[in-house]
C-alpha cells in the first residue's frame, strides 16, 4: 500500500504509513520512498561503494557517506549508527527514489525522525537545495528563519513565537527555493521538537511526549488544538533570519542589531543542514548561492539572556525589529503590540 505526504516542497510515496506526517490524496510523487529491513530487495548489495570523509565526517561519529559510481549515474547513500543498530538511506542517480534499510531492532519514531530530519535534508543537499539548520515561523504572512548554535533555543524561541501568536513554518530544517523572485520557505510538518525543560517552561503539565530519538529526551509537540499553536502549511517569502546568541550574564534586556555584511555570509555557511556530506563540488556550488542570499535577506542578531523565564521579552524584541523594519520599507508609523 501506498501512502502519500507533503514536506519541504516535496510530494513523498512511501511504502510505510508515517505518524508524524498528516496524510495527503495520492498523486505523482516527486520522491518513492521504500521502506525496507532488508538490503537485498535495494540496490545496495549490487554496487561498489566508495567510502567518503567530508571534512566534518572526520570529526563526527556515527554518520558514513558513500558512492557508487555506475553507467547510470551516482548512487549515494548515507549510513547512521542508531541506539539498536543502523539506518541506510540510498538515494538513486535520478534522485528520485529512496531506499531506507533499516534495523528491525530500532525504534520506529526514531526510524521516521531520521528521516524527516538528518535524511530529508541530506537529499534535499544533494538536489542542490539551499537547507538552513532553522526553525521558521510565520508573522503577517512572511517567514522568519531562526538559526543558532547547538542549543541555543531555535525551537524554544520559535514556540515562543507561536505562543504569541506567529505560526510554526518548520522546526530544525528551513528548505529555501525561488519563487517568482523571492526567497521562498517550504513548510515542515506540525510538530516542534523541544527539551524538558522548554516544555515545563512554555506547556506545564503537558504531559508524557514521544521522544524524537529513544536515546535523547527531546520531545515532540504537536501542533493543533491541544496546544493552540497554529501550524501554516503553505510556502512563504523568507522576510528576515534571526542568529540567535544567547549570553550567560546577566543582560537587562534582549536586545537586536545587525550583522555586517561579512558576518552575514560567515553565518549562513556555519547553519547549512547536514554539511557533513557536502563535498568540496557541492559546496562551491552552494557558496555563490548563500552569498546572493546574505545580500538580500536581512540577518538580525538577537542578543538575550539565556533564561527561560525571558522567553516572551525575547519573542517581543524579535516582533518589534520585525514590524519596524516592515514599517520603515512601507513608510508607515512602527506598531509593536504582540501579534494576535
Amino acid at each position: 500500500m501506498a501512502y502519500h505526504y507533503q514536506l519541504y516542497g516535496l510530494h513523498i510515496e512511501s511504502n510505510r504509513e508515517l505518524s508524524l506526517l498528516p496524510p495527503i490524496p495520492a498523486q505523482q510523487p516527486d520522491l518513492i520512498v521504500h521502506w525496507t529491513s532488508s538490503a537485498a530487495e535495494s540496490p545496495d548489495l549490487s554496487l561498489e561503494w566508495e567510502h567518503l570523509l567530508t571534512p566534518e565526517l572526520r570529526q563526527r561519529r556515527g554518520i558514513q557517506l558513500f558512492h557508487g559510481r555506475t553507467s547510470q549515474g551516482l548512487f549515494r547513500k548515507l549510513r547512521y549508527l542508531t541506539a539498536k543498530g543502523q539506518v541506510e538511506f540510498l538515494l538513486e542517480p535520478g534522485q528520485d527514489k529512496l531506499w531506507i534499510i533499516y534495523s528491525e531492532s530500532d525504534d520506529l519514531m526514531d526510524l521516521q525522525s531520521y528521516f524527516v530530519g538528518p535524511a530529508l535534508g541530506c537529499v534535499l543537499r544533494w538536489h542542490g537545495t539551499i537547507c538552513l539548520h532553522a526553525s521558521v515561523v510565520e508573522l503577517e504572512d512572511q517567514a522568519l528563519a531562526i538559526v543558532g548554535r547547538k542549543k541555543a533555543g531555535k525551537s524554544t524561541t520559535a514556540t515562543g513565537l507561536a505562543k504569541m501568536g506567529a505560526s510554526l513554518v518548520s522546526d530544525d530544517l528551513a528548505v529555501l527555493v525561488r519563487s517568482n523572485g523571492h526567497i521562498v520557505v517550504q513548510p515542515g510538518y506540525p510538530q516542534v521538537r523541544l527539551w524538558p525543560a522548554s516544555l515545563e517552561a512554555i506547556y506545564p503539565g503537558a504531559g508524557v511526549l514521544p521522544k524524537v530519538f529513544s536515546h535523547r529526551d527531546k520531545r515532540y509537540l504537536a501542533l493543533g488544538q491541544n496546544t493552540a499553536l497554529a501550524f501554516r502549511s503553505s510556502p512563504l517569502p523568507l522576510a528576515a533570519i534571526y542568529v540567535l546568541d544567547p549570553v550567560e550574564s546577566p543582560l537587562a534586556e534582549p536586545y537586536v542589531e545587525a550583522l555586517s555584511a561579512q558576518e552575514k555570509l560567515i553565518t549562513l555557511v556555519a547553519n547549512t543542514f547536514g554539511s557533513y556530506v557536502v563535498t568540496d563540488e557541492l559546496r562551491q556550488q552552494e557558496f555563490s548561492a548563500l552569498a546572493e542570499l546574505s545580500k538580500i535577506i536581512p540577518l538580525r542578531r538577537i542578543v538575550f539572556a539565556h533564561d527561560l523565564t525571558k522567553l516572551t521579552a525575547q519573542s517581543k524584541a524579535i516582533i518589534a525589529d520585525f514590524r519596524s523594519r516592515a514599517a520603515r520599507e512601507q513608510g508607515q508609523p512602527m506598531v509593536v503590540e504582540e501579534c494576535q
